[in-house]
């Protein structure tokens, strides 16, 4: 009776998985005409249906894989414990690697398996700075579990934790003494190795100092490639990146302190209290919404109403990495009016700094608002725009519109409004100022 039952669940989901196929087909059939007139558009539909297609076809294998190791595992049950021993090798004992015998140890202490059981995410920081290693003296949450990890000498290997990691160097947790400018080398979970020096030793903490700078990015993407599927979501990584702020009408810029795949961490003079409803605006990424979860002496805690998919956050944070790795600092924009002082040729023009954000296509910017009148906006951003990009400027307390950029100097652009502003939104960005 049992088995009727699971063949005829097994049944059902090989309808679904064709019912579902036959879908995409019809789907892809009505969208063809309107994608056919754009040989991009063609190509990202023809793509997306195949991925859904081949998608659903691997799930479908997945569970016939799965059907018939539980068929056998029923089949096998009947056997003497001795003769499927013998048939499959299990009594033989399992060589584990020294990383895995420590885990397992680790799980069979008292308490050991709650805490295995319980250690869904990892609580390893990731840094991209270049900072040598600090002392971090904090313990992870009943969820959470520090990365396993080997310090190895000539003659000995030490299990340790790894609390935080920086391209230069890592904090570890050890019970193993070590001797100032020790040679060893770290040896990850993911098998990665690298080779440095103690460079600290202080209440079971270790500074670790690298020979050679790592990829912290390459290094998170080898640890994520070796968790299990329950664990696998991006740790928490430290970055200071500007960020946007939007409360209701208000709009401050932020710098960012960490950032993982529910929330991040910010210093900001904004307001805010616990419950808040904010909109984020990072560089380079949409905004999102998210709610205030802490706060306490300028640091603020907020969580994302939807999770940031590593997918989207793994190539952000290898942008800003970038980014830093090639920071230089701001050149001073050449007026092009002497007069004015700015690129606005208007001397009535409003001087201000405010924050505000621009997008082009579906990507965001952080700017700030250095001159204004109903025509023309000057903005200062980090991001690259070309004369005749069309954008969106945002501006605090009047939300945004569109507008084409006439002109670009260093880090500064000049953009025409494509609807003027009126003068009542102008008192409202410039809070009333009189223009210089």
């Amino acid at each position: 009776m049992k088995d009727m039952t699971l063949r005829h669940v097994s049944a059902l989901k090989g309808r679904g998985y064709l019912t579902s196929t036959f879908s995409v087909v019809l789907l892809g059939i009505v969208s063809l005409k309107s994608a056919s007139e754009s040989p991009l558009l063609l190509a990202c539909l023809l793509l997306g249906m195949a991925s859904s297609v081949a998608g659903m076809l691997m799930r479908w294998r997945s569970h016939r894989l799965e059907q018939r190791r539980k068929d056998e595992e029923r089949t096998h049950s009947s056997t003497p414990l001795t003769a499927r021993g013998e048939r499959l090798g299990i009594l033989q004992p399992r060589k584990l690697t020294p990383l895995s015998a420590w885990l397992s140890k680790v799980a069979l202490r008292p308490g050991g398996k709650n805490r295995m059981n319980q250690a869904l995410r990892s609580a390893t920081i990731f840094s991209l700075s270049a900072e040598r290693p600090r002392a971090v003296q904090q313990q992870p949450d009943a969820h959470a579990a520090f990365d396993a990890a080997f310090l190895v000498g000539e003659t000995a290997r030490f299990a340790c934790s790894l609390q935080r990691l920086s391209s230069a160097g890592a904090t570890l947790q050890a019970v193993a003494q070590f001797g100032e400018a020790e040679p060893l080398h770290l040896e990850m979970a993911s098998g990665q190795t690298i080779a440095g020096k103690v460079d600290w030793s202080a209440e079971g903490e270790v500074g670790f100092i690298f020979d050679e700078p790592v990829d912290i990015i390459s290094t998170l993407a080898r640890t994520l490639a070796n968790l299990p599927a329950e664990r696998r979501s991006m740790p928490r990584v430290e970055i200071n990146q500007l960020v946007s702020v939007r409360l209701g009408t208000r709009v401050e810029h932020a710098r960012t302190r960490n950032i993982s795949q529910g929330g991040v961490g910010i210093e900001t003079r904004l307001d805010l209290a616990v419950g808040d409803a904010v909109q984020l605006t990072f560089d380079g990424l949409r905004p999102l919404e998210g709610s205030v979860r802490w706060v306490q002496d300028g640091h603020v805690g907020i969580a994302f109403n939807e999770e940031l998919g590593w997918q989207t956050l793994m190539p952000w944070l290898r942008h800003a990495q970038r980014m830093q790795a090639t920071a230089t600092p701001p050149a001073v924009p050449t007026p092009l009016n002497p007069e004015s002082q700015g690129m606005i040729p208007d001397k009535h023009a409003i001087r201000l700094d405010a924050p505000a954000s621009v997008r082009e296509g579906v990507r965001w910017w952080n700017a700030r608002v250095r001159g204004l009148t109903t025509h023309l906006v000057e903005l200062e951003t980090r991001a690259t725009f070309a004369p005749g990009a069309q954008l969106w400027v945002s501006l605090p307390e009047i939300g945004g519109g569109p507008a084409n950029v006439i002109e670009a100097a260093h880090n500064r652009i000049l953009c025409e409004f494509r609807l003027p502003l009126r003068q009542r939104e102008l008192s409202l960005v410039s809070g009333g100022q009189p223009p210089r």
